[in-house]
């Protein structure tokens, strides 16, 4: 997530010179092969700011988030504020749509096995059998990434650590 800002003493002013640096960043972005779908527009804001000596002037925010590769992400912090982004907000580490799916579909399984697995110890201990199945529900955990806020060296890195599937499912099985 990055923002880049401007103040001026109007509003139009502010707006205009944030409008000229963020087309300045778009440049420098796809420059680097950073294409439109992976650059979204998330909030916009003009706001005055009141001085102490009676003045007012008002700042311009247009924030970004970029979507890229892991590998990519410092160059692309990089290339943000070198070409205008004066804010970097902050770094998420998640999973595409893709692997998202599959990994909660996989836990999914998982959970329904453990839950049968479960169903048939109870069941053999209480001197019953599971006949079938009364009702499934599911529950999105989600996924959890893993925040990053500080660049080390001259160019910026990140290590990104693990990220989390997770899933539940509660069954309820008829017994005999």
């Amino acid at each position: 997530d990055v923002a880049v800002e401007a103040t001026a003493g109007s509003a139009d002013a502010a707006r205009s010179a944030v409008a000229e640096n963020v087309s300045k960043m778009r440049d420098a972005l796809t420059q680097a092969n950073v294409s439109g779908d992976q650059l979204r527009t998330t909030y916009f804001v003009i706001q005055p700011e009141y001085h102490d000596n009676g003045t007012v002037t008002y700042r311009a925010t247009h924030a970004f988030e970029l979507r890229v590769p892991v590998d990519d992400a410092g160059s692309v912090v990089d290339t943000a504020v070198g070409g205008g982004a004066t804010r970097v907000d902050s770094v998420r580490f998640t999973l595409s749509e893709e692997t998202r799916r599959s990994l909660r579909a996989e836990t999914l399984r998982d959970a329904l096995d453990n839950a049968r697995t479960d169903a048939d110890v109870i069941a053999n201990a209480t001197g019953v059998e599971v006949t079938g199945v009364q009702s499934v529900s599911t529950g999105d955990g989600g996924v959890g990434p893993v925040f990053e806020s500080a660049a080390r060296g001259s160019e910026t890195t990140f290590e990104p650590g693990p990220v989390t599937v997770t899933a539940s499912a509660t069954v309820t099985y008829e017994t005999g």
